[in-house]
Order: structure tokens, then sequence, then C-alpha cells
């Protein structure tokens, strides 16, 4: 059975997946466990962290707050639009090799497994993507 709001000082990512299987916490539940299928077809709008500058503006642009909080006073200047792209920097974590360094084939497997519903939800979009290819 699934506990509620547990706590856990597991400190690697396979001990976390492990914590997950019996674990439920909103925070990382898989987004079909999260709403009844009947209401995914009212979803209207679906944001990603790959496109999060492009996504966020047109959410903002969709409720009319783009000009007021999303086209500027961001970033270090305060002159940026929110969640602007900073490709460099973004090449520069080398963010494939972190990854490696704490998945492994079977750990990946796993993940995928356990978000496969979410795959399946037309509405979400998503795109799997692998870590070691």
């Amino acid at each position: 059975p699934r506990q509620k709001n547990c706590a856990s000082s597991k400190t690697t990512l396979s001990d976390f997946l492990s914590l997950t299987e019996t674990c439920e916490n909103a925070h990382w539940a898989p987004q079909s466990r999260r709403m009844e299928a009947k209401y995914w077809p009212y979803i209207d709008f679906v944001g990603h962290m790959e496109t999060i500058d492009q996504d966020s503006k047109r959410l903002l642009m969709k409720i009319g707050a783009w000009e007021k909080y999303g086209k500027s006073g961001w970033g270090e200047n305060g002159k940026e639009a929110i969640f602007q792209p900073h490709h460099t920097a973004i090449h520069a974590t080398k963010a494939q090799d972190r990854l490696r360094s704490y998945y492994t084939p079977e750990l990946e497997l796993k993940v995928d497994q356990y978000c496969y519903f979410d795959y399946m939800i037309p509405y979400l979009n998503l795109t799997r993507s692998s870590i070691f290819g």
C-alpha cells in the first residue's frame, strides 16, 4: 500500500526511486495519477521545461499578462523577458553527462516505466528522450 506524506533521508537516485514505489506524493506523482482521465480534454495549456521561454510567453499572452509581468523586469539588469534562454549557459552545464552520473540504464528504464502512462496522454504532448541512446 502507498503511504502519503512520507519523508526519507534517501540520498541516491536509486533510493529515491525505491521510495516512490511506497510513498505517494504530489511532487513526484505521474500526471496520469493526479487527475481523472475524463478531465484531460479540458486542459487548455501545457508548458514544458524544455521550452519554458516560449511557453511562459504564450501563457502570459493568453491571459493578457505578458506586457506587465513577462516582457521585462527580469534578468540581472531587469530588462530581460521572463525565462530568457541562455543557450551558452545551458550547453556549458553538460547536462547529459551529469545525468549519466546519476542514472544507469536500469534506472532510466525504471523512470520510463513509472511515467509510462503520462506519455500516453495526448494532451501533455510529451516526447520520450533517452540518456543512454
